[in-house]
């Protein structure tokens, strides 16, 4: 059911283009209504008396949730608030939690939920440290994400395995002779990983990268063997990208470039997003937009960019092909399978008593 939604307080420029974010960004989700009819007012505080212009409002119309839309922050009793320039994933969340009918019977005033949504975003920015927390862009080189994409690159580039080493005793050894990675860290882990920004200071992630050694070899000698797993590269990258993306896409992605899901992937084996299956089903039939995802699924935009994240950091989603481009074979690596034993070898000396990553599903981002 879509969202009626109102819009006061707005010249004619602002409201025009509020409407066409509710019919290009935001179709099948919102719809513009007189107010008498909305679940929820969008209100223009910009260049106006605060205090007048509410008390006015609320004379009128005492029941309805509203959205103040301003530069400056206003906190009113029980309204949600956007700063301008309002990002869309910010307000269509906002829009949600405004007009949820179950969210307002079950807290004793919307006052509740604007607090609740304020503690959220509160949260997210104590573990992130950055300004754009519910955008719908962030950047990747800033996480634990990007870097190990680009040591699984370079480790394949140099034939030659890469350890990384986040905090103190955590680490993560890439070899380009297996589809696995030795690693000790546990799911908790994980999300605190995808949380925290590279760096030096006590909330930010120390991190190194090491071209293998015996150096290596004694510092994962000394982690109990319990706590040493095997898991697929492409399965940790899913649910480390699910864990940093959180509704977001990198910085600089088209939301109009068609791309393909290369194969299904084996979602029962990864980080649990909402609708992955439908949207999977979605890109594998034929090459699509962001765009046409969101519009064609009429889903929450957040499940597609985390999903999109997360396909593209692993390589299950491509950017789509020309006909052309496909004429060209693409190049054979044989692998080196002394090099491959190497590898395997390398785990025996660790311990016997390695364990291997339970295929199970953990908890949403």
């Amino acid at each position: 059911m879509k969202i009626k939604v109102a819009l006061h307080g707005m010249d004619k420029r602002s409201e025009e283009r509020m409407l066409t974010i509710f019919s290009m960004n935001f179709k099948d989700q919102c719809e513009h209504v007189d107010i008498n009819n909305a679940d929820t007012v969008i209100y223009d505080m910009d260049d106006k008396n605060v205090n007048e212009e509410w008390s006015k409002f609320r004379a009128e119309y005492p029941d309805i949730p509203v959205i103040i839309m301003s530069k400056d922050t206003i906190d009113l009793d029980g309204v949600l608030h956007i700063s301008k320039p309002a990002k869309l994933a910010n307000l269509l969340t906002a829009l949600k939690e405004s007009s949820n009918k179950e969210i307002g019977s079950s807290l004793k005033s919307t006052a509740n939920v604007a607090h609740a949504l304020q503690d959220r975003d509160r949260h997210a920015n104590k573990n992130l440290g950055t300004t754009e927390k519910f955008g719908m862009y962030y950047k990747p080189e800033m996480f634990l994400q990007d870097k190990i994409v680009k040591a699984i690159k370079k480790s394949h580039e140099l034939k030659k395995d890469i350890f990384l080493k986040c905090w103190t005793d955590h680490w993560i050894l890439i070899s380009p002779f297996t589809n696995f990675l030795l690693q000790n860290i546990n799911d908790i882990q994980i999300k605190t990983l995808g949380l925290v920004v590279l760096g030096e200071g006590p909330d930010q992630l120390s991190f190194s990268e090491h071209l293998f050694s015996n150096d290596e070899i004694m510092h994962m000698a000394n982690t109990p063997t319990n706590k040493v797993k095997i898991v697929p590269t492409d399965q940790f990258l899913w649910d480390l990208t699910v864990k940093t993306a959180r509704g977001r896409i990198p910085e600089g992605t088209s939301l109009d470039e068609l791309y393909v899901l290369q194969y299904w992937p084996n979602l029962p084996h990864l980080l649990h997003i909402a609708n992955a299956t439908r949207i999977s089903a979605f890109w594998i039939d034929k090459p699509q937009s962001i765009n046409n995802v969101v519009e064609k699924l009429a889903i929450p935009v957040e499940d597609v960019l985390t999903y999109f994240s997360a396909a593209t950091a692993t390589g299950l989603l491509m950017p789509a092909k020309r006909k052309e481009d496909m004429l060209v074979t693409p190049e054979i690596i044989e692998t080196d399978k002394k090099r491959h034993g190497i590898f395997k070898a390398l785990i025996g000396k660790i311990g016997k008593n390695i364990t291997y990553k339970k295929d199970s599903v953990v908890d949403e981002a």
